[in-house]
């Protein structure tokens, strides 16, 4: 009975390293190979992942897996579209007009 159990298990964890890279950007489960040098990599290559994975996450920013891809987006092509935290003008009473 022990003998099936780890079988399974082993099927299990073989099942959850053959999804593709797109498949695993996608879940809401993270994968830390999903990180900012395989996506550097990537970009540097132009590759079809490279860009199939970005156009996804330009639309699903708020999944998981994006923000490591997102970063190097934003590093390698300077597109700060969005506001740093901390950065809204806001008047101080120290500050002239």
């Amino acid at each position: 009975m022990k003998k099936i159990g780890f079988v399974i298990a082993v099927a299990f964890l073989c099942t959850a390293c053959s999804k593709s890279p797109m498949e695993k950007l996608k879940s809401d489960v993270r994968y830390p190979e999903l990180n900012e040098p395989f996506w550097s990599k990537e970009e540097k290559l132009k590759t079809a992942l490279w860009v199939e994975a970005l156009n996804y996450c330009k639309v699903n920013k708020a999944k998981l897996n994006c923000a490591p891809l997102m970063t190097i987006a934003v590093l390698r092509n300077g597109n700060t579209k969005f506001i740093p935290l901390n950065s809204h003008p806001i008047k101080s009473p120290l500050m002239k007009d």
